[in-house]
């Protein structure tokens, strides 16, 4: 059987920050065989929606709603339930068989993501999540273990633009608790503890930390648009976390792409966006970088 890389376009919803867009290579056996061309199907419509997504994302023109999905995204990612709906009981032996099913669960529960359904969403990861070692890339299970952070960032997002189309009403500290500060806290928890299933400079862990530094943006906004002069600042050591994360960024950066243009830009970018101090250009954690 021919052995291939296949990209999965990972794609995440990330408030008032430009569409971050991941492109993730992935060891798929056998991509070429008769029986997983359902998967392939699947795998390229994944890939256009994910495309499609991230041009709605850029797109200059203000959207009352940045977290819904243009309908060629849509209509792409119900494409790829379609062809994994296909899928054969033979096929699906097959599938295991070859290890391959990870691969399976994998992409239909980032596709329930982007298509909002959450709980099903949760029902493939966990299944996925179950599957021996072998049987699951170890991206794949990062993001598996991740997704129920990027659901919990989806929701927060879902909320916060409900009340702001709604000025007029208040929204108390128990709400706040409950539907912003709660749910952002406990995606950063989620989050490191998919960070520590794969190499600390992996490129994978790009991707993990700058939704990372989203959250804490998210939960900056949060704090300044909902809660009384006085309390409107996040607490000193959810900032002093997220200024670690940044500087976690800036030591993966130099590991993978080096100490060039493309990592200052991006570096400049963030924590210039969430006011945290620039992170030191020398890499701070030898299990990051090495020596």
């Amino acid at each position: 059987m021919e052995r291939s890389f296949k990209n999965y376009a990972i794609v995440t919803t990330l408030r008032r920050c430009p569409f971050l867009f991941l492109a993730l290579l992935f060891t798929v056996a056998g991509i070429g065989c008769a029986q997983v061309n359902h998967l392939r199907e699947a795998q390229d419509a994944f890939n256009q929606a994910a495309h499609a997504e991230n041009a709605l994302r850029f797109n200059p023109v203000p959207n009352s709603e940045v977290a819904s999905l243009s309908a060629a995204a849509r209509t792409g990612y119900a494409g790829v339930l379609v062809s994994l709906d296909r899928l054969d009981p033979q096929e699906i032996s097959r599938l295991k068989g070859d290890k391959l099913w990870g691969n399976v669960l994998t992409l239909k529960a980032l596709t329930q993501w982007r298509l909002r359904l959450y709980p099903q969403a949760k029902k493939t990861a966990t299944e996925a999540l179950q599957l021996p070692v072998d049987e699951l890339h170890p991206r794949d299970r990062t993001l598996m273990t991740a997704l129920p952070a990027l659901i919990r960032i989806d929701q927060v997002h879902h909320f916060i633009s409900l009340r702001e189309r709604n000025e007029n009403e208040e929204i108390s500290k128990n709400d706040f608790d409950a539907n912003i500060r709660t749910p952002l806290l406990n995606a950063t928890t989620i989050l490191d503890e998919a960070r520590r299933l794969v190499a600390p400079d992996e490129p994978i862990q790009v991707y993990l930390i700058q939704t990372q530094l989203a959250v804490y943006r998210n939960l900056k906004i949060g704090y300044r648009k909902f809660l009384p002069e006085g309390m409107d600042s996040v607490p000193g050591a959810v900032k002093n976390e997220a200024q670690d994360r940044l500087q976690d960024l800036s030591d993966v950066l130099l590991a993978t792409i080096g100490s060039g243009e493309q990592r200052s830009n991006l570096l400049l970018y963030w924590y210039k966006l969430i006011g945290l101090n620039a992170p030191d250009n020398r890499c701070q954690k030898r299990e990051i970088c090495g020596g």
